[in-house]
């Protein structure tokens, strides 16, 4: 890869709780860094009072939720920074303080949780479960609501993004009862395919896990013993179909079964200006390459995409000198 003028482009960096939680652990200070790496460096300038408003908005959203005492993380702001995998960190949290998890048996725990980490369908999705699972169900749409009501979001929106994500319930619970992958997938929604339904499997198993560290900040070491209990269900060793090695990524780019965000944060040592001329002729780690053609510039030497001209390197049909 050659180093090259770049072009202008406009960063596609939004907050969400998540990154703003991630990034209160290490103190205010590590948050207007981070901030910094994301946005600035890619955005235009009159743009930084709106996106500095947006994050006071979010801090003050965050207070409001209990997660933060004199600027910094309260015991639930901590347990929802363990939080990554689940649309909404702050549901999560809401769900492992009030669910009724001890009318739950260790297999359908899994079940329930995958309602928070499954990639939603178009429409609002049935649940199908047990009659326990279904009681439940109906608990975190309740929390939901209040949630809903708490941060001034739509309630009915709030709703429906959450029942569009019910179709691999039955599914998670099957597999941890032991069922096969195949019959797993014929309770699963009919607008899951098979890759879905892994990638769904190996999240829902990192959540569990996620979960587990929450409650022990929460202070639920009962709760935490059962979903560690719940994730060896759904782990059924590393031959299980789910977990199998990716054929796409790299055993480094994966961490407990899920996919690494190919947008790393630089940490502090490498916060440091580019040592790279233009003209050099550098080397790149794959998961940088990735970053570059998303964020740099979709397209180099003679407008070709970069993943195109990988393309042909490898099919004989390019030249390296071109």
């Amino acid at each position: 890869v050659v180093a090259s003028k770049v072009e202008d482009v406009k960063s596609r960096f939004t907050l969400t709780v998540s990154c703003v939680l991630r990034a209160l652990q290490h103190g205010c200070g590590f948050l207007e860094r981070r901030i910094h790496q994301n946005f600035y460096q890619f955005q235009q300038r009159d743009l930084t009072p709106i996106f500095k408003h947006r994050l006071g908005d979010m801090l003050s959203l965050l207070d409001r939720l209990g997660f933060l005492e004199k600027d910094r993380l309260s015991r639930r702001g901590q347990a929802a920074a363990e939080i990554n995998i689940a649309i909404d960190p702050a549901l999560a949290v809401s769900i492992l303080e009030k669910l009724e998890f001890d009318k739950l048996g260790t297999t359908e725990i899994p079940a329930l949780l995958a309602c928070l980490v499954h990639e939603s369908a178009k429409h609002a999705v049935p649940f199908k479960g047990t009659d326990r699972l279904a009681k439940q169900c109906k608990n975190i749409e309740n929390i939901c609501r209040q949630l809903a009501r708490k941060t001034e979001e739509d309630e009915d929106k709030c709703l429906n993004n959450l029942r569009s994500r019910y179709g691999m319930a039955q599914a998670v619970l099957h597999w941890c009862e032991g069922a096969t992958f195949r019959d797993c997938m014929r309770v699963a929604d009919d607008t899951v395919k098979n890759g879905l339904a892994v990638r769904t499997i190996r999240r829902t198993r990192a959540f569990v896990r996620e979960c587990e560290k929450a409650a022990k900040i929460l202070g639920n070491d009962i709760l935490a013993e059962r979903l560690e209990f719940s994730w060896k269900l759904m782990s059924r060793g590393e031959k299980a179909l789910p977990f199998r090695p990716s054929l796409y990524l790299h055993e480094a780019l994966c961490k407990d079964g899920v996919e690494q965000s190919a947008a790393r944060t630089p940490d502090s040592d490498t916060m440091k200006p580019c040592p790279d001329k233009i003209g050099d002729e550098i080397i790149m780690d794959p998961i940088d390459i990735c970053f570059s053609q998303w964020s740099i510039g979709a397209r180099f030497r003679n407008k070709q995409a970069i993943v195109d001209a990988l393309e042909n390197l490898v099919a004989g049909n390019l030249r390296p000198d071109d």
